[in-house]
Formats: C-alpha cells, sequence, structure tokens
C-alpha cells in the first residue's frame, strides 16, 4: 500500500491556464475546461491571430460555456497593440492582461499547470 504517493497526487494542483492564438481549438479547450477532473482555477488568455475573431457570433457560445463554468478569460495586451485592437474591441467581462507569456508564467509561479495545444 502506497498511501504518501496517493497522498502527493491528490494534494496536486487542479488550476489551469492555457495560451490560445488559434479560436479553432476552441471546441478541445472547452471540452477540457469543462471535463469532470477539473476542480480548480481555469484560465484562458487569448493572444495574436485569435484576438481578431473574439467578437464573432460564432464564439458567443464559447464565452456562455466559459461564464457557465467560471473559465476566465483574459487577453493579451501587447497583442492588442499590435494588431490595433482597443478595449472596446473586446468583449466585455474578459480581463486585460500586458502580456500573454509572462501571465502564465505568473501563474505557474502560484502552482498553476499550463497546457499546451
Amino acid at each position: 500500500m502506497n498511501l504518501g504517493i496517493f497522498a502527493q497526487e491528490k494534494s496536486a494542483t487542479t488550476d489551469y491556464v492555457i495560451l490560445m492564438s488559434d479560436l479553432n481549438m476552441a471546441d478541445a479547450v472547452m471540452q477540457v475546461a469543462t471535463s469532470e477532473f477539473r476542480d480548480g482555477h481555469f484560465r484562458i488568455v487569448f493572444y495574436g491571430p485569435a484576438l481578431r475573431e473574439l467578437n464573432d457570433d460564432k464564439l458567443q457560445t464559447f464565452r456562455d460555456y466559459a461564464m457557465k463554468y467560471k473559465v476566465e478569460l483574459a487577453v493579451c495586451k501587447l497583442s492588442m497593440q499590435k494588431l490595433g485592437l482597443k478595449k472596446t474591441d473586446i468583449p466585455e467581462r474578459m480581463e486585460v492582461v500586458e502580456n500573454a507569456f509572462t501571465d502564465a508564467l505568473r501563474l505557474q509561479q502560484k502552482g498553476y499547470l499550463q497546457l499546451r495545444l
């Protein structure tokens, strides 16, 4: 019987961050975010070309799921600047972070795991 290892596995983090530049992966990401295995925080930080599509009507379902399952949505300010976007171009309830990558690093220091596509 190996209870020590079981206890370590049980106390492992369930907080996740994912950086997302390709909205074609939105369905797969939401399946993970709404998974029965997730019981902690889940944060998606959009950057790059994905920002151009965030107001697209077909992503409304994605944003609705995010609200329902308490998935935090954020966008990269650096990407916004490079694409010439303003805060008013970003859907409401989306946090603007200075840099997607430094935000992910900050969260990893707090114990979040970063999922990769």
